[in-house]
């Protein structure tokens, strides 16, 4: 029985992050209904663990129950997109407020692994391929926000991430002017937050929001379809 119920366990998270993956970068776009039938038929495991992976991305924000018709992928208008950006402006510049002006110091294997993920999430925007942006990105704010040494903040943080993102896809799917669109300055920020220059870090995430809110303004009244050729269930 515990047996099953780990194996259970472990099937769920790995069907969490498939789904994610694939909310975030637009397959699954706004707006579609989905069952969790629709979606194990697809992946070829049971519907319990899919209904229970969705339900947490529910909680999550990324999904919504639909009565009768499954779940829905929620739809991010701006006003909510910048409602977002604003929480998590607000839970940053209070983690940094309560260090007191001060980081927390980092031992060298994860500040490493960040600076890997910064690297990539560079070139995944130099590169311009939009699915390789939205992944990168969110694997390494994810494991910046880890840097602050409190895995609620990281998580928390890493769902505002997720919910932005599905305003921000709609917007850029199809789009073939991305390379080099998205901000390119992680390596620079894992560094200053490396040497324990707070301000720094301040300036560089106030100019990462600046970015990011530059491109919402500029396809603001854009929104493009999926890419075709996905997966049978539409992703």
């Amino acid at each position: 029985m515990r047996t099953s119920l780990v194996h259970r366990s472990s099937l769920r998270e790995q069907l969490m992050e498939a789904l994610r993956d694939e909310l975030v970068t637009g397959r699954m776009p706004p707006g579609r209904h989905y069952t969790a039938r629709e979606i194990a038929d697809h992946y070829g495991v049971s519907a319990t663990p899919v209904r229970e992976a969705m339900v947490q991305l529910a909680a999550e924000g990324l999904l919504e129950a639909s009565h009768l018709r499954g779940f829905a992928v929620r739809r991010v208008e701006r006003e909510e997109f910048d409602a977002i950006l604003a929480a998590r402006d607000a839970v940053l510049r209070g983690q940094l407020v309560q260090l007191d002006g001060g980081l927390p110091e980092v031992a060298a294997d994860p500040l490493a692994s960040v600076r890997r993920r910064a690297q990539a999430a560079r070139d995944a925007a130099q590169g311009g391929r939009l699915d390789v942006i939205v992944v990168s990105d969110l694997r390494f704010w994810r494991e910046f926000a880890g840097l602050f040494g409190n895995q609620h903040l990281s998580r928390f943080l890493a769902g505002l991430r997720s919910q932005a993102w599905l305003h921000m896809v709609p917007r850029l799917r199809g789009r073939g002017d991305l390379a080099g669109l998205y901000w390119q300055r992680q390596p620079e920020l894992v560094s200053v937050f490396g040497s324990g220059d707070a301000d720094g870090v301040q300036e560089l995430l106030g100019d990462y929001r600046r970015s990011v809110v530059e491109i919402a303004d500029r396809y603001a009244t854009i929104v493009n379809q999926p890419a075709t050729g996905g997966s049978s269930h539409g992703v």
